[in-house]
């Protein structure tokens, strides 16, 4: 009997995974034919700050960032690896290790979970796609490492074994060090493993405090300690976040608890997401009522508290692309807690109508997250050419970076305003300040603004990007001359003194580019 329960138990695992490899198979070579679809700063900012790191500079003393290093340093290690030679193969590489990636998670975590985790995949993946989820985003590495430690702490019964326990510590190091906002729903997990191992709480502690060594030693390598503080939480909490905040946290925090009630009501929101969510979130409803009948009210408080902290910085439901994607790891809990409320309900109540509801509605849900996927206009097997969209999407961070680099030498500076980060890459020019970019909220900071505005008066750029510009007329504190594409005015500035050196040769190569002077 025992070896009969084990045989079936390893080929039903070997089955779930050979149909995930070919699900994975046809879903990463539709996201391939994506590479270049779009561009994001977000993950631009990932990529050049990636590759400073690769030159000896420290995250938050030589870089400036609000975010967590992780994502930097994962960009490191893939331009390390693949060396790519130029901004198609840089942008290719770093998507194709996001391909790579969720391919593994998902293998790991169908391996472990099976019949959910399966059904978690055929769903997310084709929905991802509307949320940058293909882009080399911190949203994106969180989802698969964060979903391991939900499922494991709060829905998976069994003892933990050792190995689990380190690659639990593992699991938070990443959480902890790639995504800032999932940091209370990360502190709320913690506190429940701590009360699922309190027998041998000692040693328990002490092999999840060895998984979460690893990405801690290599976030402190790549990383300078006090500014690391100073930028992430300081200048986050005083001056980011109170701007980018509509709400109060209490209200922010009562929005989040009801995201999946608010989207049932949503008429602003069009698409195949917001549309997939209130599926979602029917099914949620309809799970929970069962549950709390069958006074199961712990779980759904904890399903509730969940999704409230996984989008603790609210973003309305049935947002994609630039206005989503930080919706991400809500959606991919939203799906979690639906898939496992839903094995909950069919193991624990005995009327059939009540089993098969909810089912048929996941049913439902996988059969248009395929239909969005053939048959959306921008839905993911929806053939793209490759080459226009590397055109559209980045031939001018090209031509304005081969202008730079043909006009430097090994001592020049760039300073780009807002964001414009991929120039720093294809110019290979080094960075003229620690802050590499920008933004309208950064003056808001007294010691940035002065370290800035000292920059201009006395070191200035000899190169200088700026589009928009509104915010701050840093020009006017260098001498500047403006670089011009096919005889039009650019957003692209040179010193006057640098431009007086540039030989005939400089000048010659540039014209091929369609750039001059004069």
């Amino acid at each position: 009997m025992r070896k009969w329960f084990l045989n079936s138990f390893f080929k039903a695992r070997i089955f779930l995974l050979v149909l995930s490899v070919i699900f994975l198979v046809v879903s990463s070579l539709a996201y391939e034919n994506k590479v270049f679809f779009i561009h994001f700063v977000d993950e631009e900012d990932n990529i050049v700050l990636g590759k400073y790191l690769l030159k000896g500079e420290k995250l938050y003393s030589d870089l400036f960032s609000q975010h967590q290093p992780l994502a930097y340093i994962f960009s490191a290690g893939v331009q390390k690896t693949t060396q790519p030679n130029s901004l198609y193969l840089l942008i290719k590489r770093h998507r194709e290790f996001i391909i790579l990636y969720s391919v593994v998670w998902s293998l790991i975590l169908v391996a472990l979970f099976r019949w959910p985790l399966f059904l978690f995949i055929v769903i997310y993946e084709p929905l991802k796609f509307y949320l940058f989820g293909n882009l080399f985003l911190s949203e994106t590495l969180v989802v698969y490492p964060l979903l391991y430690l939900l499922i494991r702490i709060f829905f998976s019964k069994k003892s933990f074994l050792n190995y689990e326990l380190i690659l639990t510590g593992f699991c938070f190091g990443l959480v902890i060090f790639l995504l800032s906002p999932i940091w209370p729903l990360t502190i709320f997990v913690f506190l429940y493993l701590l009360y699922r191992i309190k027998a041998q709480i000692s040693k328990n502690i002490f092999l999840v405090s060895l998984g979460l060594l690893v990405p801690t030693l290599i976030s402190l390598t790549f990383s300078s300690i006090n500014e690391y503080f100073y930028n992430v939480f300081y200048v986050n909490y005083k001056y980011y976040i109170p701007i980018g905040s509509q709400d109060s946290f209490i209200i922010g925090f009562l929005k989040s608890l009801s995201a999946p009630v608010i989207s049932l009501v949503l008429t602003s929101e069009t698409g195949p997401v917001i549309w997939i969510t209130k599926l979602l979130s029917v099914i949620l409803i309809f799970n929970l009522l069962i549950l709390a009948s069958m006074k199961k009210y712990w779980h759904t408080i904890l399903f509730f508290v969940i999704l409230g902290l996984a989008n603790s910085r609210y973003i309305t439901p049935g947002k994609v692309f630039y206005e989503g994607f930080h919706l991400l790891p809500w959606v991919s809990a939203l799906l979690m807690v639906v898939i496992f409320s839903t094995v909950e309900v069919i193991k624990d109540t005995d009327k059939k109508f009540l089993r098969i509801v909810p089912a048929t509605l996941i049913a439902v849900t996988i059969f248009f997250s395929f239909y969005f996927s053939l048959y959306d206009s921008i839905g993911l097997l929806q053939k793209r050419d490759m080459a226009n969209d590397q055109y559209i999407n980045y031939s001018r961070q090209f031509d304005f970076g081969e202008a730079i680099r043909i006009m430097k030498n090994e001592k020049d500076r760039l300073f780009v305003i807002p964001d414009e980060w991929l120039l720093y890459w294809q110019a290979d020019i080094k960075h003229a300040s620690y802050m590499v970019n920008y933004y309208a909220w950064m003056p808001s900071v007294p010691k940035i603004k002065t370290d800035v505005d000292n920059m201009f008066v006395n070191n200035p750029p000899e190169f200088f990007y700026c589009e928009p510009c509104d915010e701050k007329d840093l020009i006017k504190y260098g001498n500047y001359q403006i670089v011009k594409k096919e005889k039009k005015n650019t957003k692209l500035y040179i010193l006057k003194d640098k431009a007086k050196q540039l030989s005939i040769g400089q000048v010659r190569q540039l014209d091929f580019y369609h750039f001059s002077l004069e």
